[in-house]
């Protein structure tokens, strides 16, 4: 290893463990990012699993069962996350933050290299993306899927460079590994937004000619289409699973343009590429930089245009100013409107800003490139040619600082003494650029170095974790069901799961869109809006409208808390444990079904309200607007006096409740209590209920959609006789759940378990179709008599996708060595 290369990375080991500080602690118990519990639950889980020698196919705590092994999220085969396994998970994900901040600083220096940049150019480019753009929001926010991701960045523009200059049809095999590392970290925009990129580049390798390279101009475009091959077949193993995911998944349906564009730049935060905190007025200020910065260091920053009047290397910085440019123009969002071109083709993707990391790569060489060129132009005496990029960078430096000025928040680290420092920086380039060009290299490298400290120095915020002892003794052993918690902020799916305790939630990820749909219905009793996005069933102090369906889906316990005066709490004095006594078991069997649509499951489920043995019974639901002056207590006295339930706020006053009892004199004792204002859904004159309209209603929320899809809507007719139902197996990291059935009649075993493509349905050792069934769940026809019924995760797609990745990892090496010895010296 060459000895500048030493030197750097002894000095960015330094300076991650200063910025990083006590997160490197083995013995800490506290995790870096106040949102990366989710990870710790992952991590957990995942470690779990293998330590019992299984992989995790199948996670049964979180959304009430979801692949676990297909989302690319969970990292289980990141090969630095199994290099970091020995490590404590606080102080593993630690030490996997410092791992890749040196990552994408080697990185960079080995892209600046390839483009010919100096060894200290190339360094203070290095420490730029190291520490700068997104990486301190990232850092404090817990984000660190995306930082894992963008580590691989500039080792992917770098051998991209390397690939096409080989002349070669074949890529280069290292870029093939890089990518197929950046698709393991687990951030699938950041992979897309990286393949884009280097596709670019190629592209326009093929357009404009490297001139180093006497290849065809075809050639490019041809190892572009190798290397896409290569990159899918090496990472089967997990892409094949991951395509099945993520056809199943919420988002895949698209979100809504509004929703997508939400976070995206103004025109007014260009300025941050000089003043990182403006806008910001919260602290601390490092939680609002997710997303929202391409920010490279003022010395950097302000020599990029020079990169574009250096004569050997304008190939390059015009490729550069292309992708930080097109970054820039898709994180303005409505600014520009190239977003919209984005929604169009990739609708499951938002916040607009997570593609600025591209920009920071982009300008950070470029700022490198433009210090070289900028003291090549004074050593010749080129005022006339410097001009440009002197007028440019001074016009917009000007418009940023009117900008900043005018804003009542605080710009910048240190403002105003540090940009004045670092405006000194730039002159003192410029000064001793003519007499030591080494030096004036070193006092930009210096600036980098102090600039991009001082925003990063204070990025981390580490969160508690509770162990499971202390969970356990404040909400108790877990019950013989799922569990659901209606204080999210205090016991969450992770606490929960740390309990050894399956819950309808779960931290965010590739969730099953038709199960998102049953959630948002079994909270709030209403037509889902299928927008793409999962809403928790259990929330703060707020209680699921559907309780009915709590009870399918096998819920018993609710958390609830703070604990009201005249409740008990087991187990912790803050929280108050109810039990089900009317929850399902995991299965149940079922006689009557009924094939229906979408549309029409969810109409009916809708209208209709579950008892306890499981029958689909018809119910009719009315609005009531409460009188001025009626109370939350007076509400709850009124509904439970006139049999209103399942009561759920529908506009202000106004509640939307089941009638429990449908009679009309009980009808019109509601519409004389002179505590209700008004009704809507009976005849006032009457009291007869008004037809339903929940199909009606349903349409437009699946328009366009294929009605030939159909599933099947249980408890629609009683059983003549019982069943004899035992759960024998449940909550295994294989999916496996075993039923032993003796069944009086031909009928269905109801799972609640979410339906999912690679989950086979099995009677007595024999395959058999499982059917989705109540949106979500699954269900199996079992003919009568006594039977042992099985559902079991039957990863197909991994196993496939291994022999592929197998086999082309193997050809690749036979090739590879072939061409070496066949290479004349």
């Amino acid at each position: 290893m060459r000895r500048p290369v030493v030197i750097f990375l002894g000095g960015a080991a330094l300076l991650v463990a200063f910025v990083l500080g006590g997160a490197l602690d083995p013995s800490a118990d506290r995790l870096p990012g106040v949102d990366s519990g989710n990870l710790y639950t992952w991590e957990v889980y995942t470690r779990s699993a293998l330590g019992d020698g299984v992989l995790p196919f199948w996670n049964p705590y979180h959304f009430s069962g979801t692949p676990h092994l297909a989302d690319p999220q969970t990292t289980v085969f990141y090969p630095p996350a199994l290099l970091l396994k020995w490590l404590p998970v606080p102080a593993f994900f630690g030490w996997m933050i410092a791992l890749h901040l040196l990552i994408a600083g080697a990185g960079t220096l080995f892209a600046a290299r390839v483009i010919g940049i100096g060894w200290i150019a190339a360094a203070a480019a290095a420490i730029a993306v190291m520490l700068g753009g997104s990486v301190p929001g990232w850092i404090h926010n817990g984000h660190l899927l995306l930082l894992y991701s963008v580590a691989w960045v500039p080792w992917a523009l770098g051998l991209a460079v390397v690939s096409v200059r080989s002349g070669r049809i074949l890529p280069d095999g290292r870029l093939v590994a890089v990518l197929v590392l950046n698709f393991l970290s687990g951030y699938l925009q950041g992979t897309l937004y990286l393949a884009a990129a280097v596709a670019l580049y190629f592209v326009f390798s093929a357009v404009w000619r490297d001139r180093s390279v006497s290849s065809p101009a075809w050639r490019p475009l041809a190892q572009l289409a190798l290397l896409a091959g290569l990159c899918a077949a090496a990472t089967a193993f997990q892409l094949l699973p991951t395509a099945t995911l993520v056809a199943e998944a919420g988002r895949s349906s698209g979100l809504s343009y509004k929703d997508a564009v939400e976070g995206g730049w103004q025109l007014r935060d260009l300025a941050t590429l000089f003043f990182p905190f403006y806008g910001i007025a919260d602290a601390p200020p490092h939680r609002y930089l997710s997303d929202r910065l391409a920010y490279v260091g003022w010395i950097l920053t302000a020599f990029a245009p020079f990169a574009l009047f250096s004569g050997d290397r304008r190939r390059i910085a015009t490729f550069l100013v292309l992708l930080a440019g097109l970054a820039c123009a898709l994180a303005l969002g409505d600014a520009v409107g190239l977003f919209r071109l984005h929604h169009a083709l990739f609708p499951g993707l938002r916040v607009p800003g997570r593609i600025l990391f591209l920009a920071t790569c982009a300008l950070a060489l470029l700022g490198a490139l433009g210090i070289e060129a900028f003291i090549t132009m004074v050593r010749a005496r080129q005022w006339r040619l410097m001009a440009a990029p002197a007028a440019a960078i001074a016009l917009v430096l000007a418009a940023a600082s009117y900008g900043v000025m005018g804003s009542p928040t605080s710009p910048a680290p240190g403002w105003p003494w540090l940009p004045i420092a670092l405006g000194g920086a730039v002159v003192a380039v410029a000064a001793v650029a003519v007499t030591s060009p080494r030096l004036a290299v070193s006092i930009a490298l210096l600036a980098v170095v102090v600039d991009l400290t001082s925003l990063t120095a204070n990025a981390v915020a580490s969160v508690p974790i509770e162990s499971a002892a202390d969970i356990r003794s404040e909400i108790g052993p877990p019950g013989s069901g799922r569990t659901v918690s209606l204080c999210e902020n205090r016991i969450s799916a992770r606490e929960l799961f740390l309990n050894g305790e399956p819950t309808l939630d779960g931290p965010p990820g590739l969730y099953l869109r038709d199960y998102a749909e049953w959630a948002y219905l079994a909270k709030t009793g209403d037509i889902p809006p299928g927008d793409g996005l999962y809403r928790r069933v259990g929330s703060e102090r707020e209680s699921p409208a559907r309780t009915d369906l709590l009870n399918l889906a096998n819920v018993t316990r609710v958390v609830s808390c703070p604990v009201e005066s005249g409740h008990s709490a087991t187990g912790g004095s803050d929280f108050a444990i109810q039990p089900s006594g009317s929850a399902w078991p995991r299965a149940i069997w079922i006689c009557g079904v009924d094939e229906v649509s979408r549309r029409q499951a969810i109409a009916r489920l809708i209208q209709g309200r579950y008892d306890s043995k499981g029958n689909l019974l018809p119910r009719h639901s009315i609005k009531v607007r409460w009188a001025p002056g009626v109370d939350a207590a007076q509400r709850t006295a009124l509904a439970e006096r006139h049999h209103l339930e399942d009561g759920v706020v529908d506009d202000g006053v106004t509640w939307r409740y089941v009638l429990g009892d449908p009679s009309v004199e009980a009808v019109l004792a509601i519409m004389r209590d002179p505590a209700v204002e008004d009704t809507a859904g009976v005849d006032r004159s009457t009291g007869v209920i008004a037809p339903s309209d929940e199909v009606q209603r349903a349409v437009p929320v699946l328009a366009g959609s294929d009605e030939r899809e159909r599933q099947l809507l249980i408890g629609t007719a009683p059983c003549a006789a019982p069943a004899d139902v035992v759960v024998e197996t449940v909550d295994r990291p294989d999916g496996h759940v075993a039923v032993r059935v003796t069944a009086p009649s031909d009928g269905y075993l109801f799972f609640s378990e979410p339906f999912y493509p690679d989950r086979r349905a099995y009677i007595d050792g024999a395959r058999v179709g499982a059917v989705k069934a109540d949106l979500a769940f699954t269900a199996v026809a079992v003919p009568a008599g006594e039977h042992h019924v099985e559902l079991r995760v039957t990863p197909t797609s991994f196993y496939l996708g291994s022999l592929i990745s197998g086999a082309t990892g193997a050809g690749y090496a036979v090739f590879a060595l072939i061409g070496r010895r066949r290479r004349p010296r």
